[in-house]
């Protein structure tokens, strides 16, 4: 797999990771700021399922848990990739670590790639299994969305709302946090595997990452999204979303 495609799987993992709500299996936890539980999605090309992606959140009073898991397959599984991340955060969402594993198998070939990254203040530790290095980071940063999420859950989705907040991803920028922006566009009726609901467009953006697409229900469970990676349009969907849906 070319390094072009690589890099693209690993944003997808970051996108997955970032999308807006989503629906949580278990309740709200006390004094958490957020819906933790666990969201499955499909992962299409068009109308050809991919992979599929798992994404939860937890919170033990203390600190909140982020974990992403992801598996694609291109051809007849002649090309598989399985990446996941973790990522845990104070309360108040300041950053504690981050760790990452990707496994590409082509043929009979496989690769793997590590990270692990610390985090004490400003100063940001990464090792890649091959040379560990410390690096200084300008400005206050998350390594999430968590934080941007909350606030957009208590404010509400209100067309023409802009939404920002600087995350820390070495993929994109080892030296500097980078701008995400969440733009609320406002309802429309969206065709999904089962029918039709009527959701909140957003649109959002991360670095070099433009139109990402978030299509989000009235509780604040993102239900659709939609991007463009390498010129082919790719669709993560809710797995058994049985809201009631909007008219045909």
């Amino acid at each position: 797999m070319n390094v072009s495609i690589k890099a693209a799987l690993l944003s997808l993992v970051f996108i997955l990771s970032a999308a807006f709500g989503s629906a949580p299996i278990a309740a709200p936890a006390k004094d958490a700021a957020l819906p933790l539980g666990t969201w499955h999605y499909g992962i299409f090309i068009g109308k050809t399922r991919m992979g599929t992606a798992h994404v939860g959140l937890e919170f033990d009073g203390k600190e909140y848990l982020s974990t992403s898991n992801m598996t694609m397959q291109r051809g007849n599984g002649e090309v598989v990739c399985v990446m996941s991340e973790s990522e845990r955060e104070t309360a108040s969402f300041a950053p504690l670590s981050y760790s990452s594993s990707t496994i590409i198998i082509s043929g009979s070939k496989e690769s793997r790639a590590l990270l692990k990254i610390s985090f004490s203040g400003n100063d940001v530790t990464i090792d890649d299994g091959q040379e560990k290095r410390t690096v200084k980071v300008e400005g206050a940063f998350r390594i999430t969305p968590n934080e941007l999420s909350s606030k957009m859950t208590k404010e509400g989705l209100k067309p023409g709302s802009v939404h920002k907040a600087f995350i820390y991803d070495p993929s994109v920028d080892e030296d500097k946090p980078v701008e995400m922006t969440e733009t609320v566009i406002g309802p429309e009726t969206v065709e999904l595997p089962t029918g039709k609901a009527v959701l909140t467009h957003t649109v959002q953006s991360f670095g070099p990452l433009k139109n990402i697409h978030n299509y989000i229900d009235a509780r604040g469970f993102t239900v659709r999204t939609t991007m463009i990676i390498l010129n082919q349009t790719i669709d993560l969907v809710l797995e058994a979303y049985d809201l009631p849906k909007g008219k045909k």
